[in-house]
């Protein structure tokens, strides 16, 4: 099993960003990188700038790890950024949660999902915060994909 933070970037602006869009490509990056699978051209140029010979890409992409592959999901309250029209950049907490950033990690890599680690940084907010993720995981159990490993 590898583990991965799930992530995502909400820009709440009129228009998107280049530099968050290709940040929110690159929260795929270990996983695509683990599993072979071949990430679109922007993100393989970043690759290729910032040092990964293509001999190395051609390593990574030759095939995925042999054995039974569990993608585990970490999520904590954190994992969730805004960035506002001024450009200041705050803690999201549980816009989309972790079923719906979840889902788009499985629709990625078609695998078993563990729900690996959670946790919000305020002990007062935690009871509350365990309990959304708590429904977050009984959501993936009752859905149409198979999320729970």
């Amino acid at each position: 099993m590898q583990s991965e933070s799930a992530e995502f970037t909400h820009e709440l602006r009129a228009e998107r960003t280049p530099e968050v869009q290709l940040d929110n490509k690159l929260r795929f990056l270990s996983l695509d990188l683990l599993y072979a699978h071949h990430p679109d051209g922007e993100v393989c140029a970043y690759l290729h700038k910032n040092g990964l010979s293509q001999q190395e890409y051609d390593w990574f992409m030759a095939g995925e790890p042999p054995g039974y592959q569990i993608m585990g999901n970490d999520y904590y309250g954190r994992n969730e950024r805004m960035i506002l029209p001024d450009s200041e950049v705050v803690t999201a907490t549980d816009v989309l949660g972790w079923f719906n950033i979840t889902h788009e990690y499985y629709l990625r890599y078609r695998k078993p999902v563990m729900r690996t680690e959670t946790n919000v940084l305020d002990p007062n907010e935690a009871p509350v915060w365990l309990w959304k993720q708590w429904a977050n995981v009984c959501r993936c159990v009752m859905s149409v994909y198979p999320c729970w490993a």
